[in-house]
C-alpha cells in the first residue's frame, strides 16, 4: 500500500467532511469478545481477529459503489458534489467520499460483496428495521429456532476450540439512542450468548443544541439554496409513527441525543485488539444510514466518515492488522430507483464489505444488474449472496470452525447455504 494513495484519498474525504459539515451518527455500541491469550494461546502472533461493523438503517450500496452499467443505472450521488466517482472495474466505481478505501482496494486487502442480504424479504412488501436487524445478528427468521435467542458471533466464540472458562470478558461501549429501553447496558445482540461481554460507555462528538434545526430554517426562509434543505431536515425529525413506523420514527427523531464518534471508537477497537492479551473479537454497531429522504451531502458525509474509520481501525490494528478481518454489512439495502422525496424506499439486498491483511480482495458473488425486469420484487436490487454464506467462509477460514459446528451450533438454520469462495488468505 503506498502512503501517497492513502493520502491524497484521505485528503479527498477529509475535503468532501470539511464542505459539507460533520457527520454524526446518531447511535453505536461497540463490543470486544474473548481475549485468545486468556484462553490458553498466549502467542498474540497467532490470533487472527475478527472486527463487525454493522451498519442499521439499510446502506443505499449504489451511494457508495456507483454501477455504470446502462439500464437502470442511477446518477451518482457524488456527482451532485462535484467529485468523480473513482472506478474500480469495468462496472463498479467508489464514492469518492468513500476514498480513504481505495489504497486497501489497490493492495487487494479489500473484498466487495455487491448484492448480498439475509433470509428476511419483510411481511405484504414491507421491510422492517428491527426484524432484518434480528436476523442479521442470529442468522434465522425463524422465532422457534434455539439461535434466535443468541448471537451467532458469540455461538461462533464459543465454539472455538480454544475457547475455555475464565476467559477475559468482551467489552461493549454502550449504546446510546435516547431511549428508555436501552440505557447501554446490553451488549449488541450479536454478542447475546454464553461467551462473557461487558459493556462500557462510547466516544462522543458532544450533544446537538435542541431547536437548533428550527432556528436556522427561520433565519434562512428567504434564501432559495437552504431553505428547502432545512425544511426537509424539519420534516424528517418531526415525521409521525404512523408515517414511517416506530423503528423509522426512532431514528429520526433528533432531539438532543450525543452523537456517536465513530473514528475514535475505531481507534480504540483498534489499540485494544493490536494489545498482546487483545479480545479476538469486536462489534459495532452504527446508526444513520436510513435514507428516506433526500440529502445526498448527508449520505456521503456517513460514507466519508464510515471509510476514514475503517481507514483509522487499519492502522490502530497494528501488526494484527496483517491477520484481521473487518467485516462490513446492513440490514437490508435501498431501491434502485430514487423516490419521491429524493431518497430511496427499503429495498433488498445491499453490499458487504471485507477489509484486512487476510483478506482476498476483488469482487465477489454475482450481480444481477439493474434493469427493471432483474429487481427484486420492492424494487430493490436482487441478491445473489446469502449474508451466512459470507459468515460461514470468515468463520471456517479464518477462525477454523468446522463444517460441523457451523451447521449445528453457529449457523444451524443455514446449513444448506454454501460458503462464499475467495474471500481469505490461508
Amino acid at each position: 500500500m503506498t502512503t501517497g494513495a492513502r493520502d491524497i484519498d484521505r485528503r479527498r474525504a477529509l475535503r468532501l467532511l470539511g464542505a459539507a459539515g460533520t457527520a454524526p451518527f446518531l447511535a453505536s455500541r461497540v463490543a470486544f469478545a474473548q481475549s485468545d491469550a486468556q484462553s490458553g494461546n498466549a502467542d498474540g502472533g497467532s490470533r487472527r481477529p475478527l472486527i463487525l461493523v454493522l451498519l442499521h438503517g439499510g446502506l443505499d450500496g449504489l451511494a457508495l459503489l456507483p454501477t455504470r452499467e446502462g439500464p437502470g443505472a442511477r446518477a451518482p450521488y457524488s456527482a451532485a458534489l462535484g467529485e468523480t466517482p473513482i472506478a474500480l472495474d469495468e462496472r463498479f466505481s467508489l464514492s469518492p467520499a468513500a476514498g480513504a478505501l481505495l489504497p486497501y482496494w489497490l493492495d487487494g486487502r479489500l473484498a466487495i460483496v455487491p448484492a448480498a442480504a439475509g433470509p428476511y424479504r419483510g411481511r405484504d412488501g414491507r421491510m422492517d428495521h428491527g426484524a432484518a436487524q434480528q436476523t442479521l445478528a442470529t442468522g434465522t427468521t425463524d422465532l422457534r429456532s434455539p439461535a434466535f435467542r443468541s448471537g451467532w458471533l458469540n455461538r461462533a466464540l464459543a465454539a472455538r476450540a480454544d475457547a475455555r472458562a475464565g476467559r477475559r470478558p468482551a467489552l461493549s461501549l454502550g449504546h446510546v439512542d435516547g431511549s428508555d429501553s436501552d440505557t447501554g447496558e446490553h451488549p449488541p445482540h450479536i454478542l447475546a450468548g454464553p461467551a462473557p461481554v461487558e459493556v462500557a460507555p462510547p466516544p462522543l462528538l458532544g450533544t446537538p443544541v435542541a431547536g437548533l434545526t428550527e432556528k436556522a430554517a427561520g433565519l434562512y426562509i428567504d434564501d432559495t439554496l437552504f431553505a428547502p434543505a432545512l425544511a426537509r431536515a424539519v420534516k424528517r425529525r418531526d415525521l409521525p409513527a404512523e408515517t414511517l413506523g416506530a423503528d423509522h420514527a426512532a431514528a429520526a427523531q433528533g432531539g438532543a441525543r450525543p452523537a456517536f464518534d465513530f473514528p475514535a471508537a475505531a481507534a480504540l477497537a483498534g489499540a485494544r485488539i493490536a494489545a498482546a492479551d487483545g479480545p479476538v473479537a469486536a462489534a459495532i454497531e452504527i446508526s444513520g444510514f436510513d435514507s428516506h429522504y433526500g440529502g445526498e451531502g448527508a449520505l456521503q458525509r456517513r460514507i466519508a466518515a464510515l471509510a476514514g474509520g475503517l481507514d483509522t481501525l487499519a492502522v490502530a490494528l497494528g501488526p494484527a492488522y496483517a491477520r484481521s478481518v473487518i467485516l462490513v454489512t446492513s440490514e437490508f439495502g435501498r431501491a434502485v430507483a430514487p423516490n419521491a422525496d429524493g431518497g430511496t424506499d427499503h429495498g433488498l439486498a445491499g453490499p458487504m464489505l471485507l477489509l484486512g491483511g487476510a483478506v482476498i480482495g476483488g469482487i465477489k458473488g454475482g450481480w444481477p444488474g439493474l434493469a427493471p425486469d432483474k429487481r427484486a420484487a420492492n424494487g430493490g436490487i436482487a441478491p445473489t449472496v446469502d449474508h451466512r454464506a459470507v459468515f460461514k467462509r470468515v468463520l471456517g477460514d479464518h477462525w477454523g470452525l468446522g463444517k460441523g459446528q457451523l451447521d449445528t451450533t453457529v449457523l444451524p438454520d443455514a446449513r444448506d447455504i454454501t460458503p462464499l469462495a475467495g474471500l481469505i488468505r490461508e
